[in-house]
């Protein structure tokens, strides 16, 4: 689909790595804030903190961007109520869907696009920040963000991501995380897109 237009927006250079996770988990505890799962660090859970955090879900995603944001002083995004004077702050380990669209449920929240908190990327900002190369020229879709081909070249994407049975740089039977800065960025600077 065709997307008019994208406001300005900043993204995180990596995906939140475990070091960053646990420490505003750590705040949001103490601030009233509770998550459905704890996170693991990388893969198994015994990787460094310079593994992206894993085992977390959407809904506990969306409550650490808010601690985030109120943890630095910024106004949170996602809240319960159409008045955004009640902040999300509960996940939950359900596997079904909460509420519906419009209800302020964990999986319906009202987001308030005019705060200065941390939310997550729309689909589009998502596409823009993977695909952009210089403001006219954009990463075609069956390429690996910042690779120079498509993702057949094994040498061109293996330089901007892990993919494929890859362990810690080796060849393995299982694919793991890495950490977070451990090849190359796209022309945005952005790792592991």
């Amino acid at each position: 689909h065709t997307v008019a237009s994208i406001r300005a927006f900043t993204m995180a250079k990596y995906e939140v790595q475990y070091s960053d996770w646990a420490t505003v988990k750590a705040w949001a505890t103490g601030n009233g804030y509770t998550f459905a799962n704890p996170g693991l660090k990388g893969d198994n859970g015994a990787r460094t903190d310079q593994h992206p955090v894993t085992a977390v879900s959407w809904r506990d995603s969306i409550i650490w961007c808010n601690a985030a944001s109120q943890k630095d002083g910024l106004t949170p995004v996602y809240y319960s109520d159409a008045g955004f004077s009640v902040v999300q702050k509960t996940s939950s380990g359900t596997g079904s869907i909460i509420g519906a669209a419009g209800s302020g449920t964990i999986d319906f929240p009202f987001v308030n696009w005019s705060a200065n908190g941390y939310r997550l990327p729309t689909e589009a900002e998502w596409e823009y920040a993977a695909r952009y190369i210089n403001g006219s020229a954009f990463t075609p879709g069956n390429y690996a963000s910042g690779a120079s081909a498509d993702t057949t070249v094994f040498a061109a994407t293996d330089l901007v991501a892990w993919f494929g049975n890859v362990v810690n740089g080796t060849t393995g039977n299982a694919v793991t995380t890495n950490p977070v800065d451990t090849k190359a960025p796209n022309a945005l600077g952005l790792y592991h897109m």
